[in-house]
């Protein structure tokens, strides 16, 4: 099997499971609070409001210990083993920190930020050696910061073509906090660490393949919703 095939297969795995394992805890919170909808009363809501309010109420389900979460948490930490063994068979084994993830999202930024795209035919694997650093220099001249650039496509490069999930940052910054309520920093410092790799993964791809800035407006609600369910 390829690897990339592999990958999906796991996310597709992470994806399915923590859909019912966050049906589950949404259907939980609405039944002890059914005087008051979670997705609020006759006021309409936008939609990233009626998702923060879901999540700050599953989240009190862990802080007041409901005893049905026991159920629920053998399968959501079954679940967090797939994405630790994600995590250590990609960046662990090639000998990346969450700093290289950081630096490699910084680096690609400021390339966003200044507008500054390959002009003409690009594409970019960690393997090209000598050819790669022709391609920058074509499509880009010659800019000051090669080093680093190389570095951040290389990093991206195993992000995009690794990681395909769409509902890691339910898991980690909703689910396991919930049910493991006693662990959810760890949990917290987890789903930081994807959403920068989701970060990345966008970084990368729209340097690469569309060559404008992408909308970062996803990553601001996310950067929102982590930091204040690490708080209640």
């Amino acid at each position: 099997m390829a690897i990339g095939e592999r990958y999906r297969r796991l996310w597709e795995t992470i994806d399915s499971s923590t859909f019912k394992l966050l049906e589950s805890l949404e259907k939980i919170a609405s039944e002890l609070n059914r005087e008051k909808s979670l997705s609020g009363d006759s006021i309409t809501y936008d939609w990233k409001l009626k998702r923060k309010k879901i999540f700050k109420t599953i989240i009190s389900l862990g802080r007041i210990g409901y005893p049905e979460l026991e159920k629920i948490k053998f399968n959501a930490l079954k679940i967090f083993d797939l994405w630790i063994k994600y995590w250590e068979s990609t960046f662990v084994s090639y000998g990346l920190t969450t700093e290289d993830i950081d630096n490699a999202c910084r680096i690609l930024k400021t390339f966003h930020e200044s507008n500054v795209y390959p002009k003409g035919f690009f594409t970019w694997n960690p393997w090209f050696d000598d050819f790669g650093v022709g391609l920058i220099k074509e499509n880009l001249g010659d800019i000051a910061n090669l080093k680093e650039l190389i570095f951040a496509l290389n990093v991206g490069y195993r992000v995009y073509n690794t990681m395909f999930s769409r509902f890691i940052l339910e898991l980690l910054s909703v689910v396991l906090p919930t049910v493991d309520y006693q662990h959810r920093k760890r949990y917290f410092n987890e789903a930081k660490k994807s959403l920068s790799l989701l970060k990345l993964r966008d970084l990368w791809y729209y340097f690469v393949e569309v060559r404008e800035k992408p909308n970062k407006d996803y990553w601001l609600w996310w950067e929102d919703i982590i930091d204040t369910l690490i708080n209640l």
